[in-house]
């Protein structure tokens, strides 16, 4: 696969992904798409430093931010209910 199909691919994750964790191990897990644009150290440093990479790591964030805030309304929704009676 070349570097263009990979950012390809990582570009359509960004764009498709909605589970930040999913979306972090598929480009940075131990078999990520990152890791096959950098094998070498040298590499590694230079996609570290890329636009997509950056835009990556902000994807991310941005989707946990949104699980964070979706989390926190689920738990104040769950302190409105009244409490059940046995």
């Amino acid at each position: 696969m070349t570097s263009n199909e990979i950012e390809a691919q990582i570009r359509y994750l960004l764009a498709t992904e909605m589970n930040p964790w999913t979306l972090s191990d598929k480009l940075f897990g131990p078999t990520g798409l990152f890791g096959l644009l950098g094998p070498t150290l040298e590499e590694r440093k230079r996609v570290g430093r890329s636009p997509i990479f950056k835009e990556a790591q902000k994807r991310i964030r941005e989707l946990e931010r949104q699980q964070a805030a979706s989390f926190r309304e689920e738990v104040r929704q769950l302190g409105r209910r009244p409490a059940k009676t046995s």
